[in-house]
């Protein structure tokens, strides 16, 4: 009934509602949402403006019933169950950090052709960094995941930031360059990986259609001007 006359009533008694219930009786604001029309109410009537004002201000501040929002046995200001709700509901922002291996044999450069949700396409062996994993672990395990060859990184060729515009996502790589060991043969590649090439230059250059990403060429550019960079550069904290 009380909050019923709170939508309904003239600016007067809703002024003196209002007052009643910051002063008296917060447990008539059962959720967040009534909160919200109680404040859009306002700020559409008109009111002597010192009154309005005053209110305003106080009406977020407001403790909302704690058995309705699950806090148990606390009182909650909507600025407090705001920030709680965005740190729950909302993800917060980060880039898609992955590492690859830029390979040169014989003048030829390592690229794994593999079956994406846009078809048939050639990276570098890359992947996703790991919860709990360094980056030159990282470079090692996808490596033999997409290529069955060993390896031990001996440089940082560089890091790459891309974003895709088509998904809205954005990449941050880090490339390696590294020295071969030994390929495994009867090693199962991973899942969407169809084979590993040695391709020459041209070969890498004509597929550029089908390239995973602007990142191949880049890394490719960079390893050829020389580009190498100390792993030393790298820290890894405990």
């Amino acid at each position: 009934m009380l909050l019923s006359l709170l939508f309904l009533s003239p600016p007067w008694l809703l002024t003196l509602l209002l007052l009643l219930t910051l002063l008296l009786l917060p447990q008539l604001l059962p959720s967040t949402k009534l909160l919200i029309k109680l404040i859009t109410r306002l700020k559409s009537i008109t009111l002597p403006k010192k009154p309005k004002k005053l209110l305003l201000l106080l009406l977020p501040l407001l403790p909302i019933n704690s058995a309705i929002s699950g806090l148990k046995g606390r009182e909650i200001s909507l600025p407090f169950l705001l920030v709680a709700s965005l740190e729950k509901n909302m993800e917060r922002w980060k880039p898609h950090v992955t590492v690859a291996a830029v390979l040169e044999r014989g003048g030829r450069f390592l690229l794994v052709e593999e079956m994406t949700e846009t078809g048939i396409r050639f990276n570098q062996p890359a992947g996703h960094l790991e919860p709990g994993e360094s980056l030159l672990d990282a470079v090692v395990r996808e490596t033999f995941e997409e290529s069955s060859w060993h390896i031990v990184p001996d440089y940082l060729l560089g890091v790459y930031q891309w974003y895709q515009p088509d998904n809205q996502r954005t990449w941050l790589r880090f490339a390696f360059t590294g020295e071969l060991l030994a390929e495994v043969s009867d090693h199962d590649l991973d899942t969407g990986i169809i084979a590993a090439h040695w391709l020459a230059l041209d070969e890498v250059v004509a597929l550029s259609a089908q390239h995973r990403s602007p990142l191949v060429m880049a890394c490719i550019r960079d390893y050829l001007a020389g580009m190498r960079l100390p792993l030393e550069v790298l820290h890894d904290i405990d």
